[in-house]
């Protein structure tokens, strides 16, 4: 809350540098427009959706209530990224089109998907309530995740730096004392492993393997196939799987309680959804013309998308009648049930990575000792 209230303080301080000072029917600059939709944070929004959720529910049109919004925002300050994005959703109401597809490129697809089908119910107020729950719930998967590849990444940086110092530092002190020839043991693997990493191939190694950590975030809504769903079962894979898992099957189960057939829901998610969601959507629609059910269609398709528990209850319900009932319940315990699994896979990560910096300072003082006994040896040998 704090880092979005420092960013409005800093667009607002850069508008009044910049002068400019929008009229309220005034469209405003192309590279403000950008900024304030890219700059649309999850906070703002659920507040944006709370907002919303009031004034429908104070008995005002939608079209109305953003206006109102847009017009406070504008008078208290008329270039934020706030008062550009509800500029930008009053005009698209204004145009004609609904709020999903005026929220298409501000909010995420999983959103969208789901205002988009409360629309098409008359269930807008719900399905904006689902969205805030969904921010909440993704808000805690997402600071799980960064929080352990945050530390994994801080962990291999450490023990990647414990290795440097010391075959540049303690190894090369030692060996003054005594030839690494007559070291044994923990002390041989010391100086064996020194020499590795004073290579140009280890620094090479290192290098990609930083990138590989950087990059890898910015893989997940991109990477699709064969590997990748052989991936989805494993840490840091998976939880991107549950986070999509659970957005899809939220959205889904609304479009199915506004009445919608399961294979037309499915092509109104194709356009907004990423190339990770769409190949397992893809593979879903034609399981579905096959004349399957969702949950055997599911099961057929062999993602394991979104859970194979999931897959498993809803097979369940297909066979006892109960599938449209019982679809939205298992969308939101989903979500529950994969926020707990995200954060005991994370501290299950952080729990191995943790083992693994500990074996290698063991490792280095277990040699370290093993030198200082080989030292002592060659010393009382004659060496």
């Amino acid at each position: 809350m704090a880092t979005d209230t420092r960013h409005s303080a800093m667009e607002l301080l850069g508008a009044k540098l910049l002068g400019i000072g929008l009229e309220a029917d005034a469209t405003p600059p192309q590279w403000l427009l950008w900024v304030g939709l890219h700059t649309f944070s999850a906070p703002n929004r659920a507040r944006f959706y709370q907002r919303v959720i009031g004034l429908i529910t104070g008995g005002a049109q939608l079209q109305q209530g953003i206006e109102f919004l847009y017009e406070r925002s504008h008078r208290r300050s008329p270039s934020t990224a706030q008062t550009v994005v509800l500029w930008h959703i009053n005009h698209a109401l204004e145009e004609g089109h609904s709020l999903g597809a005026a929220l298409n490129g501000i909010a995420p697809p999983a959103e969208v998907m789901l205002i988009e089908a409360g629309e098409l119910n008359n269930r807008l107020e719900n399905s904006l309530e689902d969205c805030v729950s969904l921010i909440k719930n993704t808000s805690r998967m997402r600071e799980a995740v960064v929080g352990a590849l945050s530390q994994a990444a801080m962990m291999l940086f450490v023990t990647v730096l414990s290795l440097i110092a010391m075959a540049d530092y303690v190894t090369p002190k030692l060996a003054l004392a005594v030839s690494p020839s007559h070291w044994t043991g923990a002390g041989r693997s010391l100086y064996v492993v020194s020499e590795v990493v004073n290579t140009w191939e280890f620094n090479v190694a290192i290098g990609i393997l930083g990138a590989m950590i950087i990059v890898l975030p910015f893989t997940f809504p991109y990477w699709t196939g064969r590997l990748r769903a052989v991936l989805d079962k494993m840490p840091p894979w998976s939880f991107y799987r549950l986070l999509q898992g659970g957005s899809w099957l939220m959205s889904f189960s609304s479009m199915m309680v506004a009445g919608m057939q399961a294979a037309e829901a499915l092509r109104q998610m194709m356009p907004v959804a990423n190339p990770y969601l769409r190949e397992r959507l893809r593979a879903l629609s034609w399981q579905l013309q096959s004349g399957v059910l969702i949950g055997s269609a599911l099961d057929n398709t062999g993602y394991e998308f979104p859970d194979n528990e999931v897959v498993e209850d809803l097979v369940a319900f297909e066979s006892q009648g109960t599938l449209d009932e019982a679809l939205g319940r298992v969308g939101k315990e989903f979500i529950d049930r994969g926020l707990s699994k995200v954060e005991s896979q994370a501290a299950a990560m952080r729990t191995l990575l943790t083992l693994l910096f500990g074996l290698v300072i063991a490792w280095i003082a277990l040699g370290t000792v093993q030198i200082q006994i080989d030292m002592q040896a060659s010393l009382m040998s004659g060496f």
